[in-house]
């Protein structure tokens, strides 16, 4: 969790990477492979930022992590 602190943002495509992401208060993006993550996500009232892997494109991606970004603040709360 500590490693995690010193980033700005993660990708996450594993459901417990997201976790230990949002615990060190580091914006989270996810791809979803699996639907756990997907309901992570939603429960968390951030379902815009996770994908299912099979509807992800680079540009879907990329907008994701300028609103990650924008919202940096608002998520690291």
């Amino acid at each position: 969790i500590a490693a995690y602190a010193e980033f700005d943002l993660l990708i996450a495509t594993r459901m417990h990477a997201a976790i230990m992401g949002m615990i060190a208060g580091v914006p989270v993006v996810g791809i979803a492979y699996e639907a756990k993550t997907t309901h992570l996500f939603a429960k968390l009232g951030m379902p815009e930022l996770t994908t299912p892997i099979e509807e992800l494109d680079g540009e879907h991606l990329y907008e994701q992590v300028v609103d990650a970004i924008i919202r940096r603040q608002e998520l690291q709360t």
